[in-house]
């Protein structure tokens, strides 16, 4: 973790195996947005879940849908 973030949030499954991470950029003029989140599973970065392919940067609306979403994805979707 760098020293200019901080987490503020993490769910490691929030009911059908995914999860997610959500950092807050501390000093947002060096970052543009001053949210990143990612979506886990098995607690690792899923680069595959079909919503993402790799850490989202944005504001607070951003980082909320796509928890909403993550809450939606189907457990028996298939991904590595």
């Amino acid at each position: 973790m760098l020293e200019n973030s901080k987490v503020i949030d993490r769910s490691e499954d929030c009911g059908n195996g995914y999860g997610w991470s959500i950092i807050q950029w501390l000093d947002d003029f060096c970052y543009g947005d001053c949210y990143e989140i990612a979506v886990l599973k098995d607690g690792q970065i899923c680069y595959d879940s079909g919503l993402t392919t790799d850490v989202v940067r944005g504001d607070w609306n951003t980082v909320n849908e796509i928890c909403k979403k993550i809450m939606e994805i189907n457990p028996d979707r298939l991904s590595s």
